[in-house]
């Protein structure tokens, strides 16, 4: 009897505590932090979000994975991005992303003719800089996080073919303007799990881009071919600490895996690659939020790679719910 009255206490706490989420006002809702708020939005409420990320240029990993230095090309990368996030139901989600990338690759090359003794400096500028492809996405949440079970959410994600994907403004073979973009259809289907363990939470983020082509000019002189984009695999699990309701702290690991780009001949403006690619970045962040405002910092730590860039980059966003 004992047993059984301590069983029915249990779950009237249970359903009371349940009752009480249920019960969240609309603002309260939204003012749910990283920590609390469910894995997709709720109906009717939108996010609006802007990102930034910056890293310099010169360091890569080579096709043994030892991390190079250039001695004689420096430059930076910014990549800025605004996303609008919308719940159609409770367990449904679209979004939409607009990327926009600056990039400037400078350098300088010592050239000496042979028997005169003369060195003339030749400098080097590089620059890709415009919209790249947006991308249109879906999450539905097939479970929500409950007691004993985690949260499970698949997504598509459609990449469109929009952006500047063209090499521009030729003025010699070490200066001209590279295409930001693919141009290219893309699909890139995600699952994504979290389980709350609270003051910490897991997640696991598994994806994979499959672009379908287009036909693109890879030199300045050169006709339109057709041109396929290798496909990626990306890895990316995720520890949250949570310091207290507003802020957290967080770890993750991400492994990509790109495939050979599909195309002839070579790529004048450096857009393709005939290379298998990988890296490993471990990155660690920190989430603060005041309402419905939220901000967010971090830091990228390139660990290991295959051709792939080897600086730490810095990225911040701020986002709002509405």
């Amino acid at each position: 009897m004992r047993i059984i009255l301590t069983l029915f206490f249990m779950l009237g706490a249970l359903v009371a505590s349940a009752q009480v989420q249920e019960q969240l006002s609309p603002t309260e809702r939204k003012q749910l932090t990283k920590v609390t708020e469910p894995f997709t939005l709720y109906r009717g409420f939108l996010r609006a979000n802007i990102f930034g990320s910056f890293a310099s240029l010169g360091n890569a990993f080579d096709q043994d994975g030892n991390r190079i230095t250039s001695e004689i090309l420096s430059g930076s990368i910014i990549v800025s991005s605004f996303s609008i996030e919308y719940g159609v139901t409770d367990r449904f989600e679209i979004s939409f992303f607009f990327p926009y990338v600056n990039s400037v690759n400078r350098g300088s090359v010592f050239i000496q003719q042979p028997g005169l003794g003369i060195q003339n400096v030749v400098y080097a500028k590089q620059k890709r800089i415009g919209v790249s492809d947006p991308a249109f996405n879906i999450r539905y949440q097939l479970l929500q996080d409950k007691a004993g079970s985690p949260s499970f959410v698949l997504g598509l994600g459609t990449y469109l073919p929009i952006g500047q994907s063209e090499g521009r403004n030729y003025v010699s073979p070490i200066a001209y303007d590279s295409p930001p973009a693919k141009g290219e259809w893309g699909i890139a289907p995600t699952l994504e799990i979290r389980k709350i363990l609270y003051p910490i939470s897991l997640q696991l983020r598994v994806s994979y881009q499959h672009y379908f082509g287009a036909d693109k000019v890879l030199s300045p002189m050169g006709e339109p071919q057709r041109v396929i984009s290798g496909s990626q695999f990306v890895i990316l699990p995720q520890v949250n600490f949570h310091l207290n309701e507003w802020v957290s702290v967080y770890q993750q690991v991400t492994y990509s895996y790109t495939q050979k780009d599909d195309f002839e001949g070579i790529d004048f403006f450096g857009s393709h690659s005939k290379l298998i690619r990988s890296a490993l970045l471990y990155d660690m962040g920190l989430t603060f939020q005041v309402k419905q405002l939220r901000l967010e910092q971090s830091v990228s730590v390139p660990l290991a790679g295959r051709f792939a860039p080897a600086n730490t980059s810095y990225a911040i966003s701020l986002s709002y719910m509405f």
